[in-house]
């Protein structure tokens, strides 16, 4: 059992527990008042178990490391208002359209 698995099933356990002395509660002699140190033990017993798994395999990691963000598209993206650079760059010859007339 690995640690990630008993912090999963933590919340899910604690709401069983909880859920189960209130059935006591209204079914049985014993008060919530009577019972709800359980709900310490249960933590107590989800803590130990959760060390217990990073014992067995101290090198596993406790989340999966995030991916870096893609990088940004840059090879379309030009400013608004700016003059696209290749067409900049080119120099127009007399033949082409664009050029100087002479």
């Amino acid at each position: 059992m690995s640690s990630a698995y008993v912090r999963a099933i933590r919340g899910p356990v604690f709401l069983i527990v909880l859920g189960v002395l209130m059935l006591l509660d209204h079914r049985t002699d014993f008060g919530f008042w009577q019972t709800w140190p359980l709900l310490l033990v249960t933590g107590g017993l989800l803590v130990l178990a959760e060390r217990a798994a990073i014992r067995e395999n101290p090198w596993t990691p406790a989340a999966p490391q995030a991916a870096p963000p893609p990088a940004p598209a840059t090879i379309n993206y030009r400013p608004f208002g700016q003059p696209d650079p290749a067409e900049a760059a080119a120099p127009h010859g007399e033949n082409e359209p664009g050029g100087p007339t002479a």
